[in-house]
């Protein structure tokens, strides 16, 4: 079917909002190759004292997860096409990450 240029260009405004992005690709990217984070300059949860050993016992864990989030994505891409899959994927995202984002904020501003 035909979807309105509005509706993608709200989808692409909404997009803004990464967060599940983040959490489901950069993250565990960051703990599978140790990759230094430019911003602060040190590696994703280098603080944690036995990180090293963490990476060692769940690398195979963290692979099968990454690659199995890169298969759904492909499967998506391929039942719906690629413009409307990504626009799909993009709304879910979106929304989950204002819900997650809403929740974990939230819960920083409560009195301890």
């Amino acid at each position: 079917g035909h979807v309105n240029i509005v509706l993608h260009m709200i989808r692409l405004l909404l997009v803004l909002s990464t967060a599940m992005v983040h959490l489901a690709i950069v993250v565990p990217y960051g703990l599978l190759f140790g990759q230094i984070d430019p911003m602060p300059g040190h590696r994703m949860y280098d603080r944690v004292k036995a990180i090293n050993a963490h990476r060692a016992e769940l690398r195979r864990e963290m692979i099968i997860e990454l690659l199995a989030l890169i298969a759904f994505f492909a499967v998506c891409w391929y039942q719906q096409g690629l413009i409307k899959g990504v626009c799909v994927q993009m709304s879910i995202f979106t929304t989950s990450s204002y819900i997650f984002s809403f929740f974990t904020q939230v819960s920083h501003l409560q009195e301890e």
